[in-house]
This record gives structure tokens, C-alpha cells and sequence, in this order.
């Protein structure tokens, strides 16, 4: 995610206050100066509770004057009550409990509001530490800096946007903690996130010796070509999310910020001519849904690199990376219904060789900025590519030509869509028509992801069956045209307009007569089309809901192969 800062004092003012209150936050450092005594302590976090029974509280140096995060070490137990029992029940399938209660040696603590620990610092009897104690205490501040639970959940961008004065994340919080029961894990309230409240556990992946080093030089040499920028090897490994939830401290439901969304993109892109490199110009029209705003989150993927960020009067942004998302300042707080137009230049590596001549998106999504949870907007898009090869996408072309070695297109998507996508190499095209939808079908040509003949005819067949079958059943499709693609993938993927089908569920030496390959052919074709209008036309609120867009298309393919 991409986040966007806005300061007062003016444009220039406001990047230069951002910056400063940035580069603050990257020096804050442990004050054991300050460090005091701490026992039969409760510390409340959310929904969860430090119960601390002995040890001593170390504070990091302010930044703007405020503290930040404290260091805890000593003998404490972490509780924590599952808002209800599908929470419960997720909770115990990871640690063996369905209410938290585990014992802790050890806990860094991330609070935008520090008056409840800061109170501690000014009650409590000093603590002068040990040489012995100083070391371990600065050693688990440097594992918690040094972790990928600190990287990959953003804690940068939730304390700096508090300090910036967002008012979502005044009371943002984060808590690491270290415990013989059950491993490090860490409790997070992220205000931005559909689901604020997150307990998870990371497992970094157990490499060793020779193994290690292949893998750190394999890391370096992709790095170098412009792939996996910033990741470290203890970035690698598999989360478990022990639970989140929607829910305020008191235990009720509740939502998490609404934000901001756009309603419309304008992108502009470039694909060089090692066919692998991304250029990009995006134009956001953004709405804002809450008041006291500083911070816009977008999503863009990791190797994209932002080069500048522009507002509504063309003077630049402060902006950083923070976790997965870019983060980009405003000057001003935001208010209901302001529109705020974006400008964002970026490059890098955004496409990779998958086949002959076949290239695919790193991200079929994330190509490009995206801002808002709901994210249902219009496009106007405009793509250069080398000349040789052909280029399929969402959207209709409307205007089209050649300019030396490249070839350009410009599309647009009027209905609001989740995404718009792409995929180019050199393709069979052949145009058909269902009803009122001009279709267009791309098949790869390299020899072995080829498809015969009759596989050709049967999935066009499939395609207008049950896009016509669809249209009787759920309503008009809004669109009259529809472009499908098959290409290497271990997936297949459906946005408005453009569905992607993984040619790998379509064997190409299976006879086309056989009535179980039939079934399989036919129902993969028609999944994907349903999604036409489960998951594109209606979406899903949250990560819960979505299984109902998969329900949906496979009912859906199901009833279309028993109807027809």
C-alpha cells in the first residue's frame, strides 16, 4: 500500500514538516535513562490485557515529542478474549487456546496515545539497569527492528501517521511480544484495515549453512535486476493469523475507517523493450469519506518504485513506503466528500516471462496504485508495448496506432471495476459473437501450451453458452464485449471484461468428445464467466464474504452444465 501525508503551512511546508517528522521517527533510539520499576501493572491493549507482575520498562526517546514504543522485560502474562466463537475457534486451532493466556519474558509496545504508559515513567521507582540487563533489553529492541513483524505490518506507517496528526490512528497500537508458551506473535489495532484488530504469528523459514547462503545470493542477484527490492531473507516465511476482527475494545462489532476511495483512474504506461520493465503515470480521482484525514493508503506492488507524487495543485507530496502499502501525505486535514485528485510517476519491474513470447503481471491488480477498500472505479487507460507482440486487457480500445518500435492503445472501462488488467505476447486471436458481446478469445501459441482445434471450438462454444445461459438467469450483462485469454498460469482470474484462463486445466491432448473432460472444460469456462456478475457486478464487503463470489461461480457452472 502506497500511503500519501498532507501537512499545514503550505504545499512546500508541508513536505518538508513530513519529511523531517519521517527521518525522526527512522533515528529514535532507547532512553535507558528513563527506565523505571514495574510490578502488579495492568496494561491495556484493546482487547487484550499486559498483566505485568515484575520487571522493568525501558522508553525510547520522544519523537515530536511524544513516546512511541517501550521496551518490557521481566514477568508479565498476556490475555486476550476472542470477540466471539468463530474467533475462538481460530484462536485454538493455532495455540491450544480458546482465550489467550499465555506468560511473557519479554514485549515491545507501539501506542499513538502514550498517556497511559507515559503515567508509568512518572509514578514508578527509576530502574538503573545492569550491564547484563542493558544488553538483553537493547537486544530484544534490535530483534523487534531487525523482524519481519515490524516490516511487513506497517508499524512505521500507523505511528507515523498518528504523529502527523491523522485522527483514524490516534489510538493506534501494536504490541510484540516474546513467549515461551507460544512463540513471539504480535497484537495489532491497524485502523485502516477492514478487520483492525489482528493476533498473528510469524514462522520465518528454518534455512541454514550452504542453503542460507544460495538463498541470500539468489536474493542479491534478483535485487540487483530490480525483483523482490527491500525483502531480507528473515522477511521469508508464513504468517498465521490466530484471529482479527472488526470489534472496538469493548467486544461489540464495529467497522474499521472508511477512508478514502477512488472513482477513478487515468493511467498512462510504458512497457520498455525488455518487456519485463514498467513505466507508469497514474491520475487518481479520490473521494474522502472520513473527516481529520492526513494519510492516503495505496496499494502498489513492492517492486514499483515511486519516483514523485503530485496533489491537486501539482506541487509534490511527501510519500513512503510503509509494510506493503505507499503512504502519501496531505497538506491539510481531509473532509466528508473532498475530492482530491492524485498524480503518481512510478517504474520498475511489473511483468515476467511465463512461455514463449508470453508475458504475465507480476500483479494482475497491483500494476498500478490503488486506493480504497471498496475500490470501484472507472478507467481511462493508455498502454505503449514493443510492436511484435500483441496486448489484451480489460476495457474497450477507442483509439489505437504505432510509433516506431512501439504500438499503443488507449481503453476504457465506463462500468465501475475492482481492477483493470492486462497480459501480452504473441497470441491466436479469433472474434466471436454471443447475443449482444462482441467476443474476443486469445489463445498462446507456443507449441507446448498449445491448444487444438477442437479445444479452440469447445471453449468458444462454452464461452457463449453460458455468457448468453448467464444473462437469462442473472440479467443483463453490462458490457457488449468480453475478452478472454489462455496462458500459463496456475490460476485462472476473472475481472469485468476480461477473464484470464489458466491453460493448464485445459489439457491439450485430451480428446474434446470425452463427456468428463466436457464437464471440466465446460464448467472451468463457465466459473470463470459467472464471476462476470459474482465478484464483479456484486462484490464482497470483506476477506469473509468473498467465499460467497466462489460459491456463487461454482453453482453457477454447475447449474449451466445441468441446464444445457
Amino acid at each position: 500500500m502506497l500511503v500519501v501525508a498532507l501537512a499545514p503551512g503550505g504545499p512546500g511546508a508541508g513536505l518538508e514538516q513530513a519529511a523531517a517528522l519521517y527521518d525522526e521517527l527512522q533515528l529514535t533510539r532507547l532512553d535507558p535513562g528513563r527506565a523505571v520499576v514495574l510490578e502488579q501493572v495492568d496494561i491495556p491493549f484493546g482487547s487484550a490485557h499486559l498483566l505485568v507482575h515484575s520487571g522493568v520498562l525501558v522508553p525510547t526517546q520522544p519523537v515530536a515529542g511524544r513516546i512511541v514504543e517501550w521496551v518490557f522485560v521481566g514477568q508479565a502474562r498476556f490475555r486476550f478474549e476472542p470477540p466471539d466463537e468463530i474467533e475462538a475457534d481460530q484462536l485454538e486451532l493455532f495455540s491450544g487456546q480458546r482465550e489467550l493466556d499465555v506468560s511473557l519474558e519479554a514485549a515491545v509496545m507501539v501506542r499513538a496515545n502514550d498517556a497511559p504508559v507515559r503515567a508509568l515513567l512518572e509514578h514508578r521507582e527509576p530502574a538503573f539497569l545492569s550491564q547484563p540487563m542493558l544488553e538483553r533489553v537493547e537486544a530484544i529492541y534490535g530483534d523487534w527492528l531487525e523482524g519481519a513483524e515490524r516490516a511487513a505490518n506497517g508499524i512505521r506507517g500507523g505511528v507515523f501517521n498518528a504523529l502527523i496528526g491523522d485522527r483514524a490512528y490516534a489510538d493506534y497500537f501494536a504490541i510484540w511480544c516474546r513467549s515461551y508458551e507460544v512463540g513471539d506473535f504480535i497484537y495489532e489495532f491497524d485502523p485502516e484495515d477492514t478487520e483492525p484488530h489482528t493476533l498473528a504469528h510469524f514462522t520465518p523459514v528454518e534455512i541454514r549453512g550452504w542453503d542460507r547462503l544460495r538463498l541470500e545470493r539468489h536474493l542479491k542477484h534478483q535485487q540487483k535486476r530490480g525483483r523482490w527490492l527491500d525483502t531480507r531473507i528473515q522477511d521469508i516465511g508464513d504468517w498465521d493469523i490466530w484471529l482479527s476482527g472488526p470489534w472496538d475494545p469493548s467486544g461489540e462489532l464495529g467497522e474499521a475507517a472508511p477512508g478514502f476511495e477512488a472513482e477513478h483512474y487515468k493511467l498512462d504506461a510504458t512497457i520498455a523493450r525488455d518487456e519485463t520493465t514498467l513505466h507508469g503515470r497514474a491520475t487518481l480521482d479520490i473521494v474522502a469519506h472520513e473527516a481529520g484525514r492526513r494519510v492516503i493508503p495505496l496499494e502498489l506492488y513492492r517492486d514499483l518504485r515511486t519516483e514523485v507524487v503530485r496533489g491537486d495543485t501539482g506541487e509534490p507530496l511527501f510519500f513512503f513506503r510503509s509494510g506493503g502499502d505507499l503512504m502519501v501525505v496531505l497538506d491539510e486535514p481531509s473532509y466528508v466528500g473532498q475530492r482530491i485528485r492524485l498524480e503518481i510517476v512510478y517504474r520498475g519491474k511489473a511483468i515476467r516471462w511465463v512461455d514463449r513470447k508470453i508475458f504475465d503481471l507480476e500483479d494482475t491488480a497491483n500494476w498500478y496504485p490503488h486506493c480504497g477498500t471498496i475500490d470501484r472505479a472507472t478507467y481511462d487507460v493508455t498502454i505503449r508495448w514493443p510492436r511484435k507482440l500483441d496486448l489484451l486487457a480489460s476495457g474497450r480500445v477507442v483509439e489505437s496506432g504505432r510509433d516506431r518500435r512501439y504500438r499503443w492503445q488507449r481503453r476504457v472501462l465506463d462500468e465501475p471495476s475492482i481492477a483493470f488488467s492486462f497480459v501480452m505476447g504473441r497470441f491466436e486471436i479469433e472474434h466471436a459473437q454471443a447475443g449482444h458481446v462482441e467476443l474476443e478469445v486469445a489463445f498462446n501459441r507456443s507449441g507446448p501450451h498449445r491448444l487444438s482445434e477442437g479445444v479452440r471450438r469447445e471453449m468458444i462454444a462454452a464461452i457463449r453458452r453460458s455468457l448468453t445461459y448467464f444473462e437469462e438467469v442473472f440479467g443483463p450483462y453490462p458490457l457488449d464485449y468480453l475478452t478472454v485469454v489462455t496462458l500459463p498460469r496456475r490460476y485462472s482470474q476473472s475481472f469485468l471484461s476480461f477473464i484470464t484462463l489458466a491453460d493448464t486445466v485445459l489439457p491439450p491432448n485430451v480428446p474434446p468428445g470425452g463427456v468428463e473432460m466436457n464437464w471440466f472444460r465446460a464448467t472451468t469456462v463457465a466459473h470463470e464467466v459467472a464471476h462476470q456478475w459474482w465478484g464483479n457486478l456484486i462484490g464482497w464487503s470483506s476477506y469473509r464474504d468473498q467465499w460467497l463470489s466462489e460459491a456463487m461461480a461454482n453453482y453457477s457452472a454447475m447449474q449451466f452444465w445441468a441446464d444445457t
